[in-house]
Protein backbone atom coordinates (compact mmCIF):
# COMPACT_ATOMS: atom_id res chain seq x y z
CA UNK A 1 0.00 0.00 0.00
CA UNK A 2 2.93 2.21 0.07
CA UNK A 3 2.36 5.53 -1.97
CA UNK A 4 -1.02 5.14 -1.83
CA UNK A 5 -3.60 7.73 0.21
CA UNK A 6 -6.39 7.58 1.42
CA UNK A 7 -8.73 11.06 1.46
CA UNK A 8 -10.86 10.38 5.22
CA UNK A 9 -13.08 13.27 5.56
CA UNK A 10 -13.32 14.21 9.41
CA UNK A 11 -16.02 17.00 9.19
CA UNK A 12 -18.61 15.14 7.09
CA UNK A 13 -21.01 13.89 10.17
CA UNK A 14 -20.14 17.43 12.24
CA UNK A 15 -21.33 19.62 9.32
CA UNK A 16 -25.12 17.85 9.01
CA UNK A 17 -25.80 17.57 12.63
CA UNK A 18 -25.05 21.31 12.16
CA UNK A 19 -26.92 21.56 9.39
CA UNK A 20 -29.88 19.82 11.53
CA UNK A 21 -30.11 21.59 14.48
CA UNK A 22 -30.01 24.72 12.44
CA UNK A 23 -32.56 23.29 10.43
CA UNK A 24 -35.02 22.59 13.24
CA UNK A 25 -34.00 25.70 15.16
CA UNK A 26 -35.50 27.94 12.43
CA UNK A 27 -38.57 25.31 11.75
CA UNK A 28 -39.14 25.77 15.57
CA UNK A 29 -38.74 21.50 16.03
CA UNK A 30 -37.32 19.81 18.63
CA UNK A 31 -33.33 19.07 18.74
CA UNK A 32 -33.14 15.43 16.80
CA UNK A 33 -36.75 15.33 15.43
CA UNK A 34 -35.31 15.29 12.11
CA UNK A 35 -34.29 11.66 13.12
CA UNK A 36 -38.09 10.63 14.09
CA UNK A 37 -39.61 7.73 11.75
CA UNK A 38 -42.64 10.08 10.36
CA UNK A 39 -43.76 11.47 7.33
CA UNK A 40 -45.55 14.15 8.86
CA UNK A 41 -44.97 17.60 6.48
CA UNK A 42 -43.61 19.64 9.57
CA UNK A 43 -40.77 17.09 9.80
CA UNK A 44 -40.58 15.80 6.17
CA UNK A 45 -39.67 18.85 4.78
CA UNK A 46 -36.87 20.17 7.19
CA UNK A 47 -35.34 16.61 7.04
CA UNK A 48 -35.24 17.11 2.97
CA UNK A 49 -34.22 20.45 3.45
CA UNK A 50 -31.29 19.41 5.65
CA UNK A 51 -30.47 16.45 3.77
CA UNK A 52 -30.07 19.02 0.31
CA UNK A 53 -28.14 21.28 1.94
CA UNK A 54 -25.66 18.92 3.15
CA UNK A 55 -25.56 17.27 -0.13
CA UNK A 56 -26.15 20.00 -2.97
CA UNK A 57 -24.91 22.72 -1.26
CA UNK A 58 -21.85 21.49 0.84
CA UNK A 59 -21.47 18.22 -1.48
CA UNK A 60 -20.99 15.87 1.59
CA UNK A 61 -21.49 11.92 0.98
CA UNK A 62 -24.59 9.98 0.88
CA UNK A 63 -23.84 7.83 3.76
CA UNK A 64 -23.28 10.78 6.50
CA UNK A 65 -25.98 12.45 5.75
CA UNK A 66 -28.24 9.09 5.87
CA UNK A 67 -26.36 8.22 9.18
CA UNK A 68 -26.84 11.36 11.07
CA UNK A 69 -30.55 11.41 9.46
CA UNK A 70 -31.24 7.93 10.71
CA UNK A 71 -32.30 7.24 7.24
CA UNK A 72 -30.96 4.79 4.13
CA UNK A 73 -28.81 6.13 1.22
CA UNK A 74 -31.75 5.68 -1.17
CA UNK A 75 -33.77 8.47 0.70
CA UNK A 76 -31.10 10.89 0.13
CA UNK A 77 -30.82 9.76 -3.40
CA UNK A 78 -34.52 10.73 -3.51
CA UNK A 79 -34.20 14.18 -1.76
CA UNK A 80 -31.67 15.03 -3.74
CA UNK A 81 -33.42 14.25 -6.91
CA UNK A 82 -36.38 16.34 -5.91
CA UNK A 83 -34.48 19.15 -4.54
CA UNK A 84 -34.67 20.77 -8.02
CA UNK A 85 -37.76 20.46 -9.02
CA UNK A 86 -39.68 20.97 -5.32
CA UNK A 87 -37.86 24.18 -5.22
CA UNK A 88 -38.83 25.66 -8.41
CA UNK A 89 -42.41 24.74 -7.97
CA UNK A 90 -43.24 24.44 -3.94
CA UNK A 91 -42.91 27.69 -2.52
CA UNK A 92 -43.41 25.87 1.14
CA UNK A 93 -39.76 23.98 0.65
CA UNK A 94 -38.24 27.00 -1.39
CA UNK A 95 -38.96 29.00 1.66
CA UNK A 96 -37.69 26.81 4.37
CA UNK A 97 -34.92 25.87 2.10
CA UNK A 98 -34.14 29.48 2.21
CA UNK A 99 -34.60 30.35 5.86
CA UNK A 100 -32.36 27.68 6.56
CA UNK A 101 -29.72 27.87 4.28
CA UNK A 102 -29.16 31.48 5.05
CA UNK A 103 -29.46 30.79 8.98
CA UNK A 104 -26.55 28.40 7.92
CA UNK A 105 -24.33 30.65 5.92
CA UNK A 106 -24.72 33.80 8.45
CA UNK A 107 -23.39 31.83 11.38
CA UNK A 108 -19.82 31.13 9.37
CA UNK A 109 -17.20 33.10 8.33
CA UNK A 110 -15.91 32.03 5.19
CA UNK A 111 -13.37 34.91 4.12
CA UNK A 112 -9.47 33.97 5.28
CA UNK A 113 -6.31 34.12 3.62
CA UNK A 114 -3.54 31.37 3.40
CA UNK A 115 -1.51 33.73 5.68
CA UNK A 116 -4.35 33.97 7.95
CA UNK A 117 -5.29 30.58 8.24
CA UNK A 118 -1.72 29.56 8.91
CA UNK A 119 -1.43 32.21 11.42
CA UNK A 120 -4.18 30.43 13.22
CA UNK A 121 -2.69 26.90 13.05
CA UNK A 122 0.47 28.69 14.75
CA UNK A 123 -1.49 30.56 17.08
CA UNK A 124 -3.14 26.97 18.54
CA UNK A 125 0.33 25.64 18.74
CA UNK A 126 -0.09 23.60 15.46
CA UNK A 127 3.43 22.49 14.29
CA UNK A 128 4.69 19.86 11.33
CA UNK A 129 6.20 16.50 11.90
CA UNK A 130 9.46 16.00 10.90
CA UNK A 131 8.59 12.24 10.06
CA UNK A 132 5.24 12.61 8.90
CA UNK A 133 2.90 9.90 8.10
CA UNK A 134 -0.32 11.44 8.61
CA UNK A 135 -1.71 14.52 6.87
CA UNK A 136 -4.47 17.14 7.81
CA UNK A 137 -5.83 18.97 4.79
CA UNK A 138 -7.35 22.15 6.25
CA UNK A 139 -9.99 23.96 3.93
CA UNK A 140 -11.53 26.87 4.46
CA UNK A 141 -13.52 27.68 1.51
CA UNK A 142 -10.65 27.81 -1.48
CA UNK A 143 -7.43 28.01 0.52
CA UNK A 144 -6.21 24.37 1.83
CA UNK A 145 -3.18 24.38 4.35
CA UNK A 146 -1.73 20.94 4.78
CA UNK A 147 -0.48 19.95 8.59
CA UNK A 148 2.20 17.05 8.55
CA UNK A 149 1.46 14.82 11.49
CA UNK A 150 2.11 11.01 12.76
CA UNK A 151 -0.34 8.83 13.64
CA UNK A 152 0.28 9.85 17.77
CA UNK A 153 -0.70 13.37 17.44
CA UNK A 154 -2.62 13.60 14.87
CA UNK A 155 -6.23 12.99 16.69
CA UNK A 156 -5.07 15.78 19.21
CA UNK A 157 -3.99 18.16 15.83
CA UNK A 158 -7.81 17.39 14.32
CA UNK A 159 -9.17 18.40 17.95
CA UNK A 160 -7.30 21.31 18.03
CA UNK A 161 -7.97 22.79 14.57
CA UNK A 162 -11.77 22.06 15.01
CA UNK A 163 -12.02 23.82 17.99
CA UNK A 164 -9.61 27.05 16.28
CA UNK A 165 -12.29 26.87 13.10
CA UNK A 166 -15.41 26.24 14.54
CA UNK A 167 -16.69 29.61 13.46
CA UNK A 168 -15.39 29.43 9.75
CA UNK A 169 -17.00 27.52 6.74
CA UNK A 170 -14.28 24.45 7.17
CA UNK A 171 -13.36 21.05 6.03
CA UNK A 172 -11.13 18.69 7.14
CA UNK A 173 -9.50 15.27 5.29
CA UNK A 174 -7.25 13.13 6.76
CA UNK A 175 -4.58 11.75 4.52
CA UNK A 176 -2.93 8.60 5.40
CA UNK A 177 0.16 6.95 3.42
Amino acid sequence: MKGKRLDIPVTEKATVKQICDITTQVCGLPKNSLRLKTRQQKYHIPRMVASNIARVEKELHYNSIADVLSRDRSSIYHYEKSHKILYQTWSVYRDIFNSVYNAYNENKKTQLSEKQLRQILKDIGIQNSLKPKVFVKVKVVDVIVTVKSDYTNFCYIVEQIKLALKDFNHELYIEVI
